[in-house]
């Protein structure tokens, strides 16, 4: 956040609270009072260590572009937004006190015990090899494959990256292989402190534990693996034979947008009716909407969409997305995914690469003949690689899909 947008949310904040436009600080005023008394408590980050938020800065140039009649529309919305952000972060920071919690002490109630783990990529431009830090400009011209790492905290358990080769394939069965990973490190955890798992999972898909830190903290373990295969759940769940897609409209019963927060839950679970309803004005209560013809149980998984996390309303009806009657049709085990294979031209130049960087002045013997090895594994038998390498960390998983 800038100086300009801080002022900003202040001024906000002072007309929200009453406060008389010539009792509010100018710019000048609201900065002396921050270098002389609060710049050493609250630090301001550089605009270059993060990136700013599009709905802010999409704000600031409408506030700065409109006339004097459209103002305080505008100054409406852009606080509406930051004030979703704030309730967003505080929501955050409750559900992550409760995950330690929950996973620290025997003493929390079964059904309020909560698991809050983050999952997130790191960008895959920065960790092409062979890589030499002090030259690394001498080798761009290369091609160099990208190892993919994968961040996780699991708050109050454990903390660790997973490393994938670049011809692991990236998608949803990629991110369930590594939450099935988490979960059963969790299990074990948990399970030798005598503490038992908590009922409910919240997964959030961004943290910043790849740019700040490799340290494990608040108690938490580090666990690292190098994954050298996945499974395939979208074939697993195929067996359903269930499509749903296409966005909902937003609470405001608009135009179909973007959903960010998901829950499922169990059509018997009893605080199911008292669930907000979708129109906040005749408060009908909700009734879920059905997938296909069958005998309705107390055992479906339903499905609760949210335009945001902090939302006080949902965004659609509730969704049987999985009916129990539907779970024998998951009769065939879990399988591997077969790795991506390389194309000619692409062994040829990883090849050139490997030339390129054991020679002087590199002489980076053992990234050579790593990637020498990792090409060569391919011209062996490169589909059914992924399917033997990967057992060493998978086992029984179909006895997990019940």
């Amino acid at each position: 956040m800038t100086m300009e947008a801080f002022h900003a949310e202040y001024l906000l904040w002072a007309e929200g609270a009453g406060v008389p436009p010539e009792q509010r600080a100018s710019n000048r005023t609201f900065r002396n009072v921050y270098d002389n008394g609060w710049r050493q408590l609250l630090v301001m980050r550089k605009i270059s260590q993060h990136s700013r938020c599009d709905q802010c800065a999409k704000f600031s140039a409408r506030i700065g572009s409109c006339s004097d009649a459209e103002r305080p529309n505008v100054e409406m919305a852009q606080k509406i937004h930051i004030d979703g952000v704030k309730a967003f972060r505080c929501l955050q920071d409750r559900l992550q006190m409760l995950s330690i919690e929950s996973t620290t002490t025997t003493e929390s109630a079964p059904t309020q015990s909560v698991l809050k783990i983050d999952i997130d990529g790191l960008d895959q431009a920065k960790t092409r090899w062979p890589r030499n830090l002090s030259s690394a400009k001498a080798l761009s011209q290369l091609w160099r494959p990208n190892i993919h790492i994968v961040g996780f905290i699991a708050h109050g358990v454990c903390e660790g990256f997973l490393i994938l080769d670049n011809d692991i394939p990236k998608d949803a069965s990629m991110e369930m292989t590594v939450l099935d990973m988490v979960l059963d490190w969790c299990s074990d955890i948990l399970s030798k402190k005598g503490i038992v798992f908590p009922e409910h999972l919240v997964l959030e898909d961004f943290l910043s534990i790849l740019e700040t830190k490799v340290m494990p903290s608040k108690g938490r373990e580090m666990r690292c693996c190098i994954l050298k295969g996945t499974l395939n759940y979208k074939a697993f769940f195929e067996q359903l034979d269930i499509s749903i897609s296409g966005l909902v409209p937003n609470a405001k019963g608009g135009e179909p947008d973007v959903n960010h927060s998901w829950r499922f839950i169990a059509r018997e679970e009893p605080y199911f009716p008292d669930l907000p309803s979708l129109d906040r004005e005749n408060g009908e209560p909700w009734r879920p909407t059905e997938i296909g013809d069958y005998a309705p149980n107390g055992k479906d998984c339903v499905m609760l969409v949210k335009e945001l996390v902090s939302s006080d309303c949902l965004s659609q009806q509730p969704l049987v997305i999985l009916p129990h009657d539907y779970l024998p049709r998951l009769c065939q085990p879990l399988a591997g995914m077969p790795r991506t294979v390389l194309a000619d031209r692409a062994r040829k130049e990883f090849l050139k690469t490997a030339a390129a960087v054991e020679a002087e002045p590199w002489n980076l013997t053992r990234a050579a003949a790593a990637l020498r090895d990792w090409v060569d594994t391919w011209l062996i038998n490169p589909l059914v690689l992924g399917i033997i390498a990967m057992k060493w960390c998978f086992f029984q998983q179909s006895n997990k899909t019940g």
